[in-house]
């Protein structure tokens, strides 16, 4: 699949930027276009902002170096399968290439998923929650607040408009997908939280058990804790969807 052009290209972007990792696409013409890699833990992982890739519905392939393995993580596999397209992976200390190829099936783990802002968060897992447990599909969020880097959140002008305690934005996100808010939480309820620097209502988990919670925080891997642990220092509401009523 790779012509010699396009590993030299990749080797040569993959020694540029050791240790972190690098990444990139290959368009639709063979060309290989160099990506910022917008993880926050860059020498770890890597994230393209596919939203940034001109023609991105046209791009064949992507790839990305890793130090040493040529084995294939569960973010790999995830943008693989989630685009259709070729994972490529270069490792540095071996000089050597291996291709993923979306052809066999593959869904993330609820628990132990790698963060990827806008894409796999704690609203994705929610969804997914709720798609494979109770069959109920729950529309995708499009916020602007969601679309950045948490961590680069205080730097956006429209972040200081929605971090406001009285803001209810997010409820009200949830409310137009069937939920509505109760008083005390049951097995599959949701639960909606401040996040950090957040004073807004911005993060979810699932009421999984008694007092025990799943959700995703940034920048970790999702994990289930205690309600106690969850809501320390918080304000949360509790919300039901209709079809558990």
């Amino acid at each position: 699949m790779l012509n010699i052009r396009q590993k030299d290209i990749i080797k040569e972007h993959a020694l540029e930027e050791t240790p972190k990792e690098c990444c990139g696409v290959i368009d639709s013409s063979g060309d290989v276009v160099k990506c910022l890699n917008t993880s926050p833990f860059p020498e770890e992982a890597f994230q393209i902002d596919f939203s940034q890739v001109p023609n991105a519905s046209e791009v064949q392939s992507f790839y990305h170096s890793h130090p040493v393995s040529l084995d294939f993580s569960m973010t790999d596999k995830y943008y693989s399968h989630k685009r259709n397209i070729p994972c490529i992976v270069y490792s540095v200390e071996r000089d050597d290439f291996a291709i993923y190829y979306p052809n066999v099936f593959f869904e993330l783990p609820l628990l132990g998923r790698e963060f990827i802002t806008n894409e796999v968060d704690c609203i994705t897992l929610v969804r997914d929650y709720y798609g494979r447990n109770l069959n109920i599909n729950i529309p995708d969020v499009v916020h602007q607040i969601r679309q950045v880097e948490p961590n680069k959140w205080p730097e956006r002008e429209e972040f200081w408009t929605y971090n406001r305690r009285s803001n209810r934005e997010f409820v009200k996100i949830f409310e137009a997908r069937g939920f509505s808010e109760v008083e005390a939480p049951q097995k599959h309820d949701i639960i909606l939280s401040d996040n950090g620097i957040v004073k807004a209502l911005s993060h979810c988990a699932v009421y999984i058990s008694d007092s025990e919670v799943m959700h995703h925080p940034y920048p970790s891997d999702s994990i289930t804790e205690t309600l106690s642990s969850f809501s320390k220092n918080s304000k949360i509401v509790y919300m039901r969807h209709k079809l558990m009523v």
